[in-house]
């Protein structure tokens, strides 16, 4: 068992390509580094699963990497299945619509989504 990152994931609009200040150089070798845990069961091929099991005080997932034996992916699989049912992560339904509402409004556009909510919200 391992982090699944090595730091919370950044919030909705902290990383826009579209901004002339961005260097893309630099985010390649951040996101590199922001998951280091991953790469060598990807160079092993032991089977390996994420589980966003946590929430940070900012409600973004926290996950947790199981890692299993070669050949035995569905052990490892039963027990995430299991580690999801026992804390009702399988069951959580954030209000992703609202936020990504809220993020087209801040940035000047529509929700692609769900572009009634947008109007809605800008109200």
């Amino acid at each position: 068992m391992t982090p699944a990152t090595a730091d919370l994931p950044p919030l909705i609009g902290a990383v826009r390509g579209d901004d002339a200040a961005f260097d893309y150089a630099a985010w390649v070798d951040r996101a590199y580094g922001f998951a280091p845990f991953t790469e060598i069961f990807n160079v092993t091929g032991q089977p390996a699963a994420s589980l966003p099991l946590f929430l940070s005080k900012d409600g973004l997932p926290i996950g947790i990497q199981l890692a299993g034996r070669p050949n035995e992916d569905h052990r490892l699989l039963g027990i995430s299945y299991a580690l999801e049912q026992a804390t009702g992560w399988s069951k959580r339904r954030p209000p992703v619509q609202v936020r990504l509402a809220a993020l087209a409004i801040e940035l000047g556009g529509t929700c692609p989504r769900n572009g009634a909510i947008t109007a809605r919200l800008a109200e």
